[in-house]
């Protein structure tokens, strides 16, 4: 598995903007950009078409650098935003022409399947990633550095996701396990034992036999939660004031969610 590099990445890049349908390439010219504050060098790639119209990406995150077109007079102006080297960019993170991909921020969901059955799994966090194996536990050594986190761990950089040719054959094992192996089953779970009704609950419904009625007619779920809530109170005023708000939410046939209901 390889990663195309920053500067093909520009090209291709470059290439997709300065050259719209019927136009031809009459130009190409590449520079160098400056450095970034750690001294990693950047390049600036130039296309300019036949009609006159230029853009310059540069190798720092395929950045649009500058988009340079005639208007209808004919005068050429550049209608892009843009820093002059490479340290600016650097230093500013108000990412002026950076390309996105398919999708900005968070992935939710992320996933790639094989023929209808999930390969591997991604999340992304303030500071980490994780990826996961759907399979993990049978692939590999099978034993994750972090649980929740998957084979390994919490990513802060990509140098801690293993050699390309290790995450290829954990790949190619994974492919070839989702073919053959039944999914696994997930473990029953011992039902949980009934709520309890407190007592100082029991007796103000007793006193308010509509919001009693309403807790009655309530699917097991809808009531487990008023029940746990006020059994949870640490405290006697804490769990006065959850029995009060309860017989008035109940009174008036609420959930105990229900400011959430409509969210």
């Amino acid at each position: 598995m390889t990663a195309r590099s920053p500067k093909r990445i520009a090209l291709l890049a470059a290439t997709a903007i300065a050259l719209p349908a019927g136009a031809l390439a009459a130009d190409y010219a590449r520079a160098s950009f400056g450095k970034t504050p750690d001294g990693v060098e950047v390049e600036a790639i130039t296309l300019t078409n036949g009609k006159g119209v230029s853009a310059t990406v540069i190798t720092y995150g395929a950045t649009l650098q500058s988009l340079i077109a005639p208007g209808r007079d004919g005068t050429k102006a550049d209608i892009a935003l843009g820093f002059k080297d490479a340290e600016a960019y650097a230093k500013n993170a108000s990412y002026f022409g950076a390309s996105v991909g398919r999708f900005a921020n968070r992935i939710g969901k992320g996933r790639f399947t094989l023929d209808g059955k999930i390969l591997l799994m991604m999340a992304a966090f303030k500071a980490h990633a994780a990826l996961n194996f759907w399979r993990g536990q049978e692939i590999g050594d099978g034993s994750p550095k972090a649980g929740a986190m998957g084979q390994f761990g919490k990513l802060t950089s990509l140098d801690e996701l293993p050699p390309d040719d290790v995450l290829d054959s954990l790949i190619r094992e994974a492919a070839a396990l989702s073919k053959v192996a039944p999914a696994p089953r997930k473990p029953k779970h011992a039902p949980k034992p009934p709520a309890e009704l407190h007592p100082e609950f029991a007796e103000a419904l007793a006193r308010a036999p509509n919001a009693k009625s309403t807790l009655k007619a309530f699917p097991p779920g809808a009531r487990r939660e008023y029940l746990d809530w006020i059994a949870e109170a640490k405290q006697d005023a804490t769990r006065q004031k959850r029995i009060s708000d309860a017989i008035q939410w109940l009174s008036e046939g609420k959930r105990r969610n229900w400011k959430y209901e409509n969210c």
